[in-house]
């Protein structure tokens, strides 16, 4: 595997100093170790810390200075364990805090969810979070059996206003389709790959929400080729080429890493 990029973010870049990483029930369990992996590769003028339910009291954080991070996980379950949290989380932005969310926590953090449970059944789900103003809507890659609830793959995807595209894993990932215009969001990665259908471009975006911004991403950045054991996977998951996805992902880390570096920094920047 090739080296990651070391990236530093100085105090001068980044107004964060405090980062809680939700790490409770219905999280991800790898979702969580793939974030840490990656602040590895992205230091910063921060502390982290790994929270349950019960530590997630944004009104004690200073919202000028902290991010909040709700990894990969089930949003059912955290409609469950968060769900005294929610109008503390939103006061916590509109006052002027950070919010980063990964694949299942940024179908918590949209206002509608329309998620594919199989080829007859479909969940569409509204939440009150709503720090998307719209619909996450997923899974994004055809499945071939009927169950299609968690289907993963390696596509391409591109950072706004640049050529390059780069594989990034998702896995069970979905696009953001806004409700009508929307000016309080921006498009940060957009897919461009053949797998996904037309219209569903926007893989991560960006919201300005009262006074602070939150990030919500489809995808799984931190997720290496060497993290993809063929063999384990196909005996879990066999409707899938891993093989494929393996090697799509080889020799991407670098840019993958750029990515997330490129996520946190906008935090301070502004509109677009």
């Amino acid at each position: 595997m090739a080296t990651p990029l070391e990236i530093q973010l100085s105090s001068m870049e980044t107004p964060i100093r405090s980062i809680y990483i939700y790490n409770g029930n219905g999280v991800f369990g790898e979702s969580v170790s793939k974030l840490t992996r990656l602040f590895s590769h992205v230091k910063g003028p921060w502390e982290i810390h790994e929270i349950e339910a019960k530590e997630v009291l944004p009104e004690n954080w200073n919202p000028r200075e902290t991010l909040f991070i709700l990894p990969g996980g089930t949003a059912s379950e955290y409609d469950i364990h968060l769900k005294e949290k929610i109008d503390a989380i939103k006061a916590f932005v509109e006052q002027g805090g950070f919010f980063l969310s990964v694949c299942g926590g940024s179908y918590f953090a949209s206002k509608r969810t329309v998620y594919q449970l199989t080829t007859q059944e479909t969940l569409t789900k509204e939440r009150s979070l709503s720090f998307f103003e719209g619909t996450a809507k997923g899974p994004l890659i055809p499945s071939n059996t009927d169950d299609i609830s968690f289907h993963h793959g390696a596509v391409r995807v591109k950072w706004k206003k640049t050529d390059t595209t780069v594989p990034v894993l998702i896995s069970g990932g979905g696009a953001f389709v806004p409700d009508g215009t929307d000016p309080n969001y921006e498009i940060l990665v957009s897919y461009h790959d053949r797998l996904i259908p037309k219209g569903l471009s926007a893989a991560v975006v960006k919201s300005y929400v009262g006074q602070g911004r939150a990030i919500l991403s489809s995808l799984h950045l931190g997720y290496h080729a060497s993290d993809i054991d063929v063999s384990v996977y196909e005996k879990y998951f066999p409707d899938h080429n891993w093989k494929q996805i393996h090697n799509d992902l080889q020799g991407t880390e670098t840019l993958r890493v750029q990515y997330f570096a490129n996520l946190l920094l906008a935090f301070s920047s502004s509109r677009a």
